[in-house]
């Protein structure tokens, strides 16, 4: 939505982005929000729509929330 930067000196826009209300494991009723797009581009706000519907998958079955901390980098540590 051009809401980032590609380079340092390029505009945020700072009214562009999304709020996401479901995460993974979260359990959703039908007709439930599961994010607000804001965008100031009907165009570039209509394409992260359909983005973004592909990027749910809505099962029936409970899951596992994933870990939010996967691990802890020392600053000794090398990648």
């Amino acid at each position: 939505m051009g809401a980032g930067r590609i380079n340092k000196e390029d505009k945020i826009e700072n009214e562009v982005g999304i709020t996401f209300h479901k995460k993974i494991g979260d359990k959703v009723d039908a007709g439930q929000t599961l994010a607000i797009i804001y965008s100031n581009n009907k165009e570039k706000a209509e394409n992260a729509v359909e983005k973004l519907k592909k990027a749910y998958e809505v099962i029936y079955e409970r899951i596992r929330k994933p870990k939010v901390i996967l691990g802890i980098v020392e600053d000794n540590e090398t990648f």
